[in-house]
């Protein structure tokens, strides 16, 4: 039981850094890991969550300065009308259904970037800069939090499509993580 516990540590203490270092990852890294060890999937969300609320409000301090505050409010704003939507689709929708509409968005948005790299480099640039995208990807980011407590997939998404300062990207969605 004691290997256990020392590697559910070692697993969220994995997606902590990531978090800290890039600004997101800590579900993507932690939640793989933990069903790994075996932990079950309801309680692996569970401490994720957790975990990611600590780590968020250590990084919320150290860089309050650069929290782009409007695009916050307006994301915060779509998620608290995307998770009433995601937990709707979690007890009505086949969840296998959903996975693969995630998979599927995250294979084009894959592609995209790799074509974007390999055929229009320096040519074409999407710069989000109307603020009613911030509204959508809150949105979307509460959907995909209450399902899968992955939140920061379309945060991350918006915040590189508007371009923002690398301060300004790791202090606003660590915010809207918290």
């Amino acid at each position: 039981m004691d290997v256990i516990i020392i590697l559910s540590l070692f697993a969220i203490f994995l997606g902590g850094l990531a978090r800290t270092y890039f600004g997101f990852g800590e579900a993507l890294i932690s939640m793989p890991l933990l069903a790994l060890i075996g932990l079950e999937t309801h309680a692996a969300i569970s401490v994720v969550g957790l975990a990611g609320l600590f780590v968020a409000s250590l990084n919320i301090f150290s860089g309050y300065r650069n929290i782009k505050y409007n695009v916050l409010f307006l994301m915060l704003v779509g998620s608290l009308v995307g998770i009433p939507i995601g937990i709707w689709i979690l007890r009505y929708f086949n969840t296998n259904i959903v996975q693969m509409m995630l998979g599927g968005f995250l294979i084009m948005y894959g592609t995209y970037s790799l074509c974007k790299f390999l055929f229009f480099n320096n040519r074409i640039r999407v710069v989000l800069k109307s603020n009613i995208w911030s509204g959508i990807t809150g949105i979307v980011s509460g959907i995909l939090g209450s399902l899968y407590n992955s939140h920061g997939v379309p945060v991350v998404i918006y915040g590189t499509l508007s371009r923002w300062h690398i301060k300004d990207f790791r202090s606003t969605i660590q915010a809207h993580f918290f």
